[in-house]
């Protein structure tokens, strides 16, 4: 939950988690079963039963560990950038079955698709002068700017602290 567009109720679904924006990143883990490449997505039939739901995403590649980094020293770590298809199993995460928790919907073998291209920070340019475009059988779903709550920069930081 780290762009505006996740701030609206989930209308495609019908589940009603009423996410308010936090002080701090919203974050979940992905294993790296989870991990695929660009292209079709296989979808493990446990988590085929009831909807699933896709999100374009922009992904912050690092160039090397990160720890205890401060805000203004985490663009120094940015490698690149590319994107990635945030898959969710969203019947996982009926607040009814699981509290609403994101791990489990989000950790399918191959639910993180990312690629194919990795852009350096430079060629890259400003994030919020960025798009995100996602189609699923040629059609578009998402268009979106990258409207980030949190910027490259403070993730990071948050993310490697301790």
């Amino acid at each position: 939950m780290n762009t505006q567009r996740n701030q609206v109720l989930i209308e495609r679904t019908g589940i009603c988690l009423q996410l308010t924006v936090p002080l701090d990143p919203v974050m979940w883990y992905k294993p790296k079963r989870a991990l695929g490449g660009p292209g079709d997505i296989s979808i493990p039939s446990v988590a085929a039963e009831g909807f699933l739901d896709f999100e374009g995403e922009l992904c912050i590649v690092l160039s090397r560990d990160a720890r205890d980094v401060k805000v203004e020293d985490a663009s120094d770590y940015i490698l690149g950038f590319t994107v990635g298809n945030d898959l969710t199993a969203r019947s996982y995460q009926d607040p009814k079955r699981s509290g609403g928790q994101f791990t489990r919907c989000k950790a399918f073998d191959g639910f993180a698709p990312l690629g194919p291209i990795l852009t350096n920070k430079k060629t890259f340019g400003a994030v919020k002068d960025q798009r995100i475009v996602t189609k699923v059988n040629g059609k578009v779903f998402q268009d979106s700017p990258c409207d980030m709550i949190h910027s490259p920069e403070t993730l990071i930081s948050f993310l490697s602290r301790g």
